[in-house]
């Protein structure tokens, strides 16, 4: 589902979450969690396209799997934004699964596009609310809400929907991740799924 990182990144910097640990702390511990509950997968599959797009990164595995995240970029200070070049095309997930533990925002980028292609298969039995329906009616959302997307290996935290766009259309979402056309293009693609908890 899409970023899964990033919302909960934006999460943590909204003043309602009451989260006792320190922010960065809470990153780390997050970014492990992601990890431990991908490895198995990331070891039995392997990268075959990764696209670092000027919006999002897009990264399909050799088990139909698709997910994209949001490019996060520090700083552009060059022509270059990966650091240390590694092709990932082509060889066991788990090396790129890795990289969500780095430092590198642009790295942790590509590892949370993989996180979501690994996770695609679940992503697509989910229900939709192609309208905002749940997400208006029962949470009553409105214009300046703080809303997080995080995943299902995050259930620990006071969360109460998970929620996502889950491409359908791959080819088109890959075109659109090339050419750096945003969200709205995307959603044209895709579906939007959630997953409601109880309690």
């Amino acid at each position: 589902m899409i970023a899964t990182l990033a919302a909960f990144r934006l999460a943590l910097s909204a003043k309602h979450v009451d989260v006792n640990i320190d922010k960065v702390s809470a990153l780390m511990k997050l970014n492990n969690r992601l990890y431990d509950y991908f490895k198995d997968k990331g070891e039995k599959v392997t990268v075959e396209l990764l696209i670092l797009g000027l919006g999002y990164t897009a990264v399909t595995t050799s088990d139909g799997g698709i997910g994209i995240s949001y490019t996060y970029f520090d700083q552009k200070t060059s022509c270059s934004l990966v650091k240390d070049y590694f092709d990932y095309e082509g060889k066991p997930a788990i090396e790129l699964l890795e990289k969500i533990k780095s430092t590198d925002s642009i790295e942790r980028s590509m590892a949370l596009a993989l996180i979501n292609a690994l996770y695609y298969e679940k992503a697509l039995l989910l229900p939709e609310d192609p309208k905002n329906e749940i997400l208006f009616g029962k949470f009553n959302v409105r214009e300046g809400t703080k809303v997080a997307m995080v995943g299902e290996a995050l259930e620990h935290l006071p969360v109460h929907m998970l929620a996502g766009t889950v491409p359908v259309d791959k080819e088109n979402v890959l075109k659109a991740v090339r050419h750096g056309i945003g969200t709205r293009f995307i959603h044209q693609y895709s579906k939007k799924s959630f997953w409601l908890f109880s309690g």
